[in-house]
């Protein structure tokens, strides 16, 4: 394989992460974000209480480091935890206030972001760009998942 693509695809990779779309409002990170709406979704659409364990696995991440993340928003006002009343090893989660206005400054700031970047980039290539992306990251989960050489 061409080595030139190699460097270019992890040159790519790199950009992207640059990027850091969610870091956009009061520097929070990709995950922190996916935890508040994680939360804030499960109580609206659902209609029930968001525990850690759904957090778990809904980011595919270990019971650490969703304790980690939800200590971090916790810390920054965004959300609360509280003993659940029906077994109290679990905790339930909220978004609070600040979080709420957080969260809808942050999807105010993407809508802005994502519909500028579809008009200029243009409409046919952004769905072209979507398909071969999902198809690259299909390609990828099912490469990661194959015995990796050591």
């Amino acid at each position: 394989m061409d080595q030139s693509l190699i460097n270019e695809f992890t040159q790519m990779v790199f950009r992207l992460h640059k990027v850091k779309m969610f870091n956009l409002v009061h520097n929070l990170n990709t995950r922190e974000v996916y935890t508040m709406l994680r939360i804030n979704e499960y109580k609206k659409n659902i209609s029930q209480i968001c525990l850690h364990e759904e957090l778990e696995e809904h980011l595919s991440v270990t019971k650490s480091a969703v304790s980690q993340l939800i200590s971090s928003l916790e810390e920054k006002g965004y959300i609360t935890r509280e003993i659940n009343r029906d077994d109290r090893r679990k905790f339930e989660l909220s978004v609070t206030g600040n979080g709420l206005e957080l969260l809808e400054e942050l999807r105010n700031t993407m809508d802005f972001i994502i519909k500028e970047t579809i008009t200029r980039f243009g409409e046919d290539n952004t769905r072209q760009f979507i398909g071969l992306f999902n198809q690259f990251v299909d390609t990828l989960a099912i490469v990661r998942e194959e015995e990796l050489p050591r």
